[in-house]
């Protein structure tokens, strides 16, 4: 396919590109193009405070012949506000189903008021999947995926720091059954769209078989209806370093 490089100026060309079977395996064959390539560490890339020091890095160690790559690159992390991303504990994503062994009876130890005030800032919003919600002119989001108002509430009102989706938060918390779920734990469920991941959808339990999420629009939801019985999986409780 056409690509462009620069060579005195821009220049169009045709080159080969891979074809991945999913974003995962895309992801993973980069790093390890990166980390194979001694010329990354070599010129810092690893040794990088933050994103604009990397993407000076990748630059000053050859990745693209376009002399304006990282200030493109450091553009789109800020226009997406990507860089939330940073900093976050590598999960096992290994595919499981809940037994009675990886069950843990951990304390809650979140501010659920403080977290319900954060959440209740975003009641009616509309749902939207998108790898990051739209915001207005404050830099509000104004509508929200599942784990995105999950990630944003506990981000905003308690300094927490949680994956991007609801299967990496599910990996990122002590499981626990439905049944002993406290305010500020969260449900997960399954099969709500087809999908090759095990963890669909995610919303905070409130407390009296309620959910608060990201549905249409967010907003209150009850563990009784019929949608939930069938999709719910267990409930997980927020791990917080002492």
């Amino acid at each position: 396919m056409t690509t462009q490089e620069y060579y005195s100026g821009f220049i169009t060309i045709v080159d080969k590109f891979k074809i991945y079977n999913s974003y995962e395996d895309s992801i993973a064959d980069h790093s390890d193009f990166l980390v194979e390539n001694s010329r990354y560490r070599e010129n810092g890339v690893f040794d990088a405070q933050n994103y604009i020091e990397q993407a000076n890095a990748i630059q000053a160690a050859g990745y693209a012949t376009d002399p304006n790559y990282a200030n493109s690159l450091i553009n789109l992390i800020e226009t997406y506000n990507l860089n939330i991303f940073d900093g976050y504990e590598e999960f096992d994503t290994e595919i499981y189903n809940l037994d009675e062994s990886e069950i843990v009876y951990s304390e809650n130890q979140i501010d659920f008021d403080i977290l319900m005030e954060e959440l209740l800032k975003h009641e009616g919003k509309p749902y939207k999947m998108i790898p990051v919600p739209d915001k207005d002119s404050n830099g509000i989001p104004v509508n929200f995926d599942c784990s995105s108002i999950v990630q944003y509430s506990f981000k905003m009102s308690l300094n927490i720091n949680l994956p991007r989706t609801a299967e990496e938060q599910y990996y990122a918390c002590d499981l626990v059954p439905l049944n002993e779920a406290v305010p500020g734990d969260l449900v997960f469920y399954k099969n709500t769209y087809i999908t090759n991941s095990y963890i669909t959808h995610v919303e905070v339990y409130v407390g009296e078989n309620t959910t608060y999420g990201a549905g249409s629009p967010v907003g209150f939801h009850n563990l009784n209806s019929q949608w939930a019985k069938e999709h719910v999986v267990c409930a997980g409780r927020i791990k917080i370093e002492k």
